[in-house]
């Protein structure tokens, strides 16, 4: 089965038919949107199968206040 991890401002960051590593990158990219991204974003992180299923989904909602 073929896997993708899709950032939502960057686009795909990996096609591939390994799950193990898709699972790696997203988890990659859903950790540096809560650490990097902080307060300015609204960063999705998702890991979709080639049926257009979303196997995991990180949102990183925008923060209000200071």
């Amino acid at each position: 089965m073929k896997y993708e991890v899709i950032v939502s401002d960057l686009g795909t960051m990996y096609q591939g038919a390994d799950y193990t590593e898709a699972e790696h990158i997203y988890e990659d990219y859903a950790l540096r949107s809560s650490k990097s991204y902080g307060r300015m974003s609204n960063k999705q992180v998702m890991l979709i199968d080639g049926t257009m299923k979303i196997i995991k989904l990180h949102k990183q909602r925008l923060a209000t206040g200071t």
